[in-house]
């Protein structure tokens, strides 16, 4: 049995998703109330886009394991593709109610609060989510976007800030500079909005009202 769920593991791992599906079917057959494969097979029924699956899934690991922070997390996100947001937000609660110290709990939740208008929640989310990790890239950008949501832009600004002097990756940087851009624009700081959407290869969309960047 062990070498049947290696070999289900090292065959999801290679990217060969349907045998490690029959893999991972054929010890539940077996073994229904191993977690770790019920929970694999969660990861692997998500990543092919059979979210109702992988729901289920993930439900039967917490069925066997209450307690298990990052069942609930990965539960969590298959919610919230599924469009199901305050169940996503009870499984992430829960998760951070297990494991506190997980900064990516924080982030994901702040999005799913700001997915329900919660902005202040969201803020406070994303914010638990820096102290943890304080180099967190994501969480920097999205307090911004969510501070930006709020009219708060003098702190949208201060956070776009701290994101691009943390980020490395390239498609990244480009998106925070393009929403930097935007934000300096919206500011009145013409010229300098106007050279970072240039940086960042945006499209200027001129309104009555403001700039936007598309």
């Amino acid at each position: 049995m062990e070498i049947t769920l290696n070999q289900a593991i090292t065959a999801h791992q290679e990217g060969r998703l349907a045998e490690a599906e029959s893999l991972y079917r054929s010890i539940l057959e077996k073994q229904p109330t191993n977690l770790d494969v019920n929970n694999n097979l969660g990861v692997l029924l998500r990543n092919l886009g059979r979210l109702d699956e992988a729901e289920a899934s993930y439900r039967k690991a917490i069925e066997l394991k209450p307690d298990y922070a990052e069942i609930h997390y990965n539960l969590g996100s298959v919610l919230k593709d599924l469009n199901k947001l305050d169940e996503a937000e009870a499984s992430y609660r829960k998760a951070i109610e297990l494991k506190p110290d997980y900064a990516e709990i924080h982030y994901n939740l702040g999005g799913v609060l700001k997915d329900l208008n919660k902005r202040d929640e969201a803020e406070a989310s994303y914010r638990k989510a820096i102290e943890l990790k304080p180099d967190y890239v994501d969480a920097h950008y999205n307090l911004g976007n969510i501070l930006k949501s709020q009219n708060k832009l003098d702190k949208t600004e201060a956070s776009y800030k701290k994101a691009l002097s943390l980020v490395a990756n390239d498609n990244s940087r480009k998106k925070i500079i393009a929403s930097y851009g935007d934000l300096l624009l919206i500011l009145n700081k013409h010229n300098s909005g106007l050279k970072f959407i240039a940086e960042a290869q945006g499209v200027i969309v001129f309104t009555q009202k403001k700039f936007e960047v598309i």
